[in-house]
């Protein structure tokens, strides 16, 4: 039997607060990343789509648990792979990352281009 046929409050009703839950998890995630240092203006740095790798890496960590040191954009004592689900949510808070990134550069490109 797989997961999603269990008869269980977190399968069956994902929009009960799951999946806000799952959210908030990689938000708190996202924060976490800017506490120790990883800050907004270090991530404006990241111009070659470092932020959108690292999120890869993870994701495909998380299916492969093999591949996504391949892709990790930094020095390789930097990676440090967990389980399937903390490398989803690192992934998804790095996407995060990423979204911001070019929205923030977006805006400066709009700012300068009247």
């Amino acid at each position: 039997m797989s997961p999603a046929q269990l008869d269980h409050p977190v399968v069956a009703e994902p929009h009960d607060g799951v999946v806000w839950k799952v959210l908030a998890e990689v938000a708190a995630e996202r924060q976490n990343q800017v506490a120790q240092g990883h800050s907004l203006t270090l991530d404006d740095g990241y111009i070659d789509r470092e932020l959108a790798r690292a999120s890869g890496a993870y994701a495909l960590n998380a299916a492969a648990q093999t591949a996504g040191s391949l892709y990790w954009p930094w020095p390789g004592h930097t990676w440090q792979p967990a389980d399937a689900r903390r490398d989803l949510v690192r992934s998804a808070a790095l996407a995060i990352a990423e979204i911001e990134r070019l929205d923030r550069a977006q805006a400066v490109e709009t700012l300068a281009c009247p």
